[in-house]
């Protein structure tokens, strides 16, 4: 077995992030980033969702979405994937206007893949990996982030794999930016890095608020997604435009 063909307990934690993402396409000619989120878990069966930008999918009919296969070794299939097509009816917007997010169940769609005796390579995002309000109380102000997307014409189409960029927290993350729940980061976006999610992915040594310093485990938490960058429009204010 090569490398490159390591089942999901065998691959590391950037490489597991890989497979968080996935490009979705819409038939008006748009490309963003998805993540799979399992919104639950109850007895072994798990409920998968995809999350993106509402507006990825505004104006489309019809969206899509595509997925490695699954060697019988429980490896990725590098080179073979399916692309899943999901009207635009079947997405579910944010209740708040304001928040540029939309999801999806996506459990039926990739049950396509038994149709020809395949299994998806897919790993999702759980609520264990979020990081919670005690944990964002405890971050510095400035801290390592990625962001992991399928940028127009950039990522691996090949090998159905995005690109990661790294970056750090421009404003103190839990504490609302402007008084909305969003904070900022500081990391070269492109135009399909809508819908990315953000991570915190530390794997070095790191000062404690008692003034030691600790040497553990990689820290990786779930912080955000990324809908929009600023722009100065004509009159000279600062807005958020999507990517």
């Amino acid at each position: 077995m090569t490398a490159e063909q390591h089942p999901a307990n065998e691959l590391l934690i950037g490489e597991q992030v890989q497979h968080v993402t996935c490009p979705i396409k819409t038939d008006n000619g748009k490309i963003g980033t998805g993540f799979l989120y399992t919104l639950a878990e109850k007895e072994g069966e798990i409920l998968p969702c995809l999350v993106t930008n509402k507006h990825v999918i505004e104006g489309a009919s019809t969206t899509s979405f595509t997925v490695t296969k699954q060697t019988q070794d429980g490896a990725p299939c590098f080179g073979e994937q399916i692309e899943l097509e999901i009207p635009v009816n079947n997405w579910r917007n944010h209740s708040n206007s304001e928040i540029d997010l939309a999801v999806t169940l996506i459990g039926d769609r990739l049950n396509v893949f038994l149709d020809y005796n395949l299994s998806p390579f897919l790993i999702g995002i759980y609520k264990d990996n979020i990081a919670g309000d005690a944990y964002l109380n405890e971050m510095d102000a400035i801290e390592d982030i990625i962001m992991v997307r399928y940028p127009t014409g950039i990522f691996d189409e090949f090998n159905n794999l995005p690109i990661t960029r790294k970056g750090i927290t421009a404003s103190r993350i839990g504490l609302p930016y402007e008084g909305r729940p969003e904070f900022l980061i500081d990391c070269a976006c492109f135009p399909g890095s809508s819908g990315s999610p953000i991570f915190q992915f530390d794997r070095g040594p790191r000062q404690t608020r008692d003034g030691g310093w600790s040497i553990e485990e990689p820290r990786f938490k779930f912080l955000g997604i990324l809908y929009g960058g600023p722009i100065f429009n004509a009159t000279g204010e600062v807005i958020a435009v999507p990517v």
